[in-house]
């Protein structure tokens, strides 16, 4: 019995593997401005962070109030790009899907739901995008796939016109207000050491949400418990 029960505590011990497994596909990028070329050259970019191509047969994409079915393969830790119209909206990167919906320069909702229905990303700009700049033509780039994608602190605008289509997504464009206030403040102290007392804001840790923080206490206190227990049992 004993045994048993040392198995199944120490089972908790391995929660963090499931608990922070991977999400399936995220939204990871949206030129909703289009180009300077042409302001209905409009594109999204999907991005797969797993080791294992997925198919998106059966899968959606909810533009507000109009849904587009999905189709194609998203590889492992790779970029699927739907151009909209035709497949000239990007240049030097083919289409993997063409959508005929516009995107509203004011903002839309955008919902990603896998073939069972199950709802795996939401963008909620229904009151105005979170980043991107209409009359430069830069993006608006999410800066980390597992946090919340509702969460306006979790994109920025690119820093390359046009964006970063089938690639790593950019630093993010730095104002030159903000690149003042970034440069690291640099004091001498009476031995002439110099002090960095400024960290660069660029170099900052992406946003962490709510509920991963309650996951991980969790998970910490199942853990903790479990050692305790093991260590009860042994005695």
């Amino acid at each position: 019995m004993k045994v048993f029960l040392k198995i199944f505590i120490a089972s908790f011990l391995f929660l963090p593997v499931f608990v922070f497994a991977q999400k399936e596909i995220a939204i990871n990028e949206i030129a909703w401005m289009g180009q300077k070329d042409s302001y209905s050259k409009e594109w999204i970019e999907l991005y797969n962070p797993n080791d294992k191509a997925i198919s998106l047969s059966g899968w959606k994409i909810k533009i507000s109030k109009t849904e587009i079915n999905l189709k194609g393969l998203i590889a492992a830790k790779s970029y699927y790009l739907m151009e909209h119209n035709n497949d000239n909206t990007v240049l030097n990167e083919k289409a993997d899907f063409i959508f005929k919906k516009a995107l509203n320069n004011k903002g839309e909702i955008l919902i990603l739901s896998d073939n069972s229905g199950k709802e795996v990303d939401r963008i909620d700009c229904s009151q105005g995008w979170f980043a991107g700049d209409n009359k430069t033509k830069h993006t608006m780039e999410r800066k980390d796939y597992m946090a919340d994608g509702s969460e306006k602190t979790n994109w920025q605008t690119s820093e390359n016109e046009n964006g970063t289509p089938k690639s790593e997504n950019s630093k993010g464009l730095v104002s030159n207000n903000k690149k003042d206030e970034n440069k690291t403040s640099v004091t001498t102290d009476s031995t002439g050491t110099s002090d960095n007392s400024r960290i660069n804001k660029d170099d900052s840790y992406s946003p962490v949400s709510a509920e991963t923080y309650f996951v991980a206490s969790i998970v910490a206190l199942l853990s903790a418990s479990s050692v305790l227990a093991i260590k009860k049992l042994s005695a």
